[in-house]
């Protein structure tokens, strides 16, 4: 579970150029690009004033540190 309040690095942040919510880290140790230890759309719940939005698929990119959440809407 991943809850954050504060600014920084790692906050969620809404990318400006595709609406997806990026999950950065300061350690990609166990950031994975293969496709059988990658997480799926179905491992995370993301609350909008408290509804839940379906994740429709994630990006893993160890190199960037980051996760990245695509939705529907």
């Amino acid at each position: 579970q991943l809850i954050t309040t504060g600014g920084g690095f790692q906050a969620p942040a809404i990318s400006g150029y595709t609406g997806d919510v990026v999950l950065r880290f300061s350690d990609a140790n166990n950031l994975h690009t293969d496709p059988a230890r990658k997480p799926a759309a179905g491992d995370f719940t993301v609350l909008v004033d408290g509804v839940a939005k379906t994740v429709t698929s994630v990006t893993v990119n160890s190199t960037a540190k980051s996760i990245d959440l695509s939705f529907a809407t």
